[in-house]
């Protein structure tokens, strides 16, 4: 049995939150794809390594804010919406969307607005 789409949500912000790139892309399907809007659309785990490893850089640091202002879970559907703040950017938001199925992240879509501090 797989893991639920919560379980995987969870467990995927835990990771991040530990900066545990390892666990982290370990919940992604072989075949999953990361749209960031605005940007490149990545695919697999392999591809999602170096983006992972430059927010783990930027957003690892102890002066770091992260805030997290709402989750939702809906089926295979998990939301999170953020604001953050690092050395070198401000966030004034950010949204997270995934689709977890079989017990890993199929799809996920990032949008974030930042500026530079």
């Amino acid at each position: 049995m797989s893991d639920s789409t919560e379980q995987v949500f969870n467990r995927h912000l835990q990771a991040f939150g530990a900066r545990d790139l390892d666990g982290l892309l370990a919940d992604y399907a072989p075949n999953a794809t990361m749209i960031l809007v605005g940007g490149p659309t990545v695919h697999g785990p392999t591809e999602l390594k170096p983006l992972f490893e430059g927010f783990m850089q930027e957003f690892g640091r102890p002066e770091v804010k992260f805030d997290v202002l709402g989750t939702v879970i809906e089926g295979e559907i998990a939301a999170l919406t953020w604001t953050a703040e690092t050395p070198e950017k401000i966030y004034d938001f950010g949204s997270e969307t995934f689709v977890i199925r079989d017990g890993k992240i199929v799809s996920q879509v990032t949008a974030m607005k930042s500026r530079p501090r």
